[in-house]
């Protein structure tokens, strides 16, 4: 009898810890459930910060025969975090006087945070332009630019039937530091002249070029670290790390 009781009672408390373990088990199971869902519903509601992008500035010298409206961007998403990108700039020009205009040569600088340059991208662009028929400006940047860039569209030169309007690219690129460094541009004002043939083949990648070397050595005197030129396509690039220009 008391080996029936014994091994009777041993089977009851085997029984009774493996219904406590398995209580346990669940448990665990639920509160991990629990955490699980609670960080589900946490990522879900603190979705991923977008750093949104800078709205391109413009700048154009006083004197000039045109002027710029309706700045903005292309803007590219990608990344886990959904990082904005600027790939391509758009303005509109409008002519101001009565002269009809067929070329322009347009510089994009693009400064960093702290208005320090990084890279100028030129186009010589045809346009049909006269106060009665404004241009639509599409430039493609061949890049993806990071949204904490400041990116300037500048006016360097406009050629017309009979007269020309251009001006120096450092007081070009003085200018347009002030405007991405939100200050007040110095007071310049584009030379009038003839009008000059625009820039295509060979002398385009060489007047590039010379304008690479002419922004050198400004500020800090940091050299150019690439230049790039598609005649093809009427452009040219250059960048330096990153260059004080005020």
């Amino acid at each position: 009898m008391t080996s029936y009781k014994n091994s009777f009672s041993l089977r009851f408390k085997l029984l009774a810890s493996a219904i406590v373990l398995a209580g346990v088990a669940v448990a665990a199971v639920t509160v991990t459930q629990a955490v699980r869902s609670r960080s589900a519903v946490s990522s879900m509601s603190k979705p991923a910060q977008v750093v949104a992008v800078l709205p391109p500035f413009g700048f154009i010298p006083a004197g000039a025969p045109v002027r710029l409206v309706n700045l903005s961007s292309d803007v590219f998403a990608a990344g886990k975090k959904n990082t904005q990108f600027v790939t391509t700039l758009k303005a509109r020009v409008v002519a101001i006087g009565n002269d009809k205009l067929d070329s322009l040569n347009l510089m994009v600088f693009e400064f960093d945070g702290n208005a320090l340059l990084r890279r100028v991208d030129g186009f010589v662009v045809p346009v049909d332009l006269s106060a009665a028929k404004p241009a639509d400006l599409t430039l493609p940047l061949g890049r993806k630019v990071l949204p904490t860039s400041r990116l300037v569209l500048a006016v360097e030169r406009a050629n017309g039937d009979a007269r020309g309007w251009d001006m120096n690219i450092i007081d070009l690129v003085r200018g347009s530091a002030s405007v991405a460094a939100e200050r007040t541009p110095p007071g310049l004002s584009v030379r009038e002249g003839s009008a000059v043939r625009p820039d295509s083949g060979a002398d385009l990648c060489s007047n590039g070029f010379r304008r690479a070397m002419a922004l050198a050595q400004l500020g800090d005197r940091a050299s150019v670290t690439s230049f790039t030129c598609d005649q093809q396509e009427g452009s040219f690039t250059f960048t330096f790390q990153p260059k004080q220009i005020l």
